[in-house]
């Protein structure tokens, strides 16, 4: 039997939108916004309306713990969508169940699993070989892209764990599962590149034969 993985942030994403069909408007925008910016749930659920939207537009930039994030161009049309869909106060809290009362942190895991559960079933997900959908679920997904996107190398491993502020790598590898993955030593990194020896007619000139009888050519360049 395999070992269960993490969610990808693809998934956390098709989750977030059944949740919106299903009136989880609350638990949605938490896992959107989760796998967005990778910030601990604590300081999402510490996030208002007027720290995303400015004058009735999206913000490029947000400020979490002193720390600039930009807003990419797909996370700042999100924001805009919601604000629009939902006509909150500026000064709501974002996050908010349906009494009006922030998300309650204790029950957060217990109450993502049942819907999670719920989810796999209404969509035929074999839940077993996902690991259960917990708080930092969302960002561990948000890691996952940044290390994928630095090709898991051992820096980026380091410049992460800085970033987290966890203690060591060690740290990092334990808390999402993953280590960094050595370098690959490769001899055909010419054919990787589409290089192929293309043979070509000898041409005669001037009564003498052309010595170049092959090219040497990239097919995807």
């Amino acid at each position: 039997m395999s070992e269960s993985r993490n969610w990808t942030s693809e998934e956390i994403l098709k989750f977030a939108e059944w949740l919106w069909e299903n009136d989880q408007r609350s638990y949605s925008i938490l896992a959107m916004h989760g796998v967005c910016w990778g910030i601990k749930i604590g300081n999402l659920l510490e996030m208002k309306w007027s720290d995303i939207i400015e004058n009735g537009k999206p913000k490029t930039e947000i400020i979490i713990e002193k720390e600039t994030i930009k807003v990419s161009p797909f996370c700042q049309e999100l924001n805009y969508t919601l604000f629009r869909e939902l006509r909150p106060n500026i000064n709501d809290y974002i996050h908010i169940n349906k009494t009006g009362k922030l998300i309650d942190t204790s029950n957060l895991s217990k109450n993502l699993q049942r819907l999670s559960e719920k989810y796999s079933i209404e969509n035929e997900i074999n839940n077993d070989e996902l690991k259960p959908l917990i708080g930092s679920s969302f960002q561990i997904a948000w890691i996952i892209d940044m290390l994928e996107y630095n090709h898991f190398s051992k820096n980026a491993f380091s410049d992460l764990a800085k970033h987290l502020k966890k203690k060591t790598v060690k740290d990092l590898e334990e808390y999402i599962g993953l280590k960094p993955k050595e370098t690959l030593i490769k001899h055909d990194l010419l054919d990787t590149k589409g290089a192929e020896i293309i043979l070509e007619s000898m041409e005669i000139k001037n009564g003498k034969k052309n010595k170049k009888d092959f090219a040497i050519r990239f097919n995807n360049r």
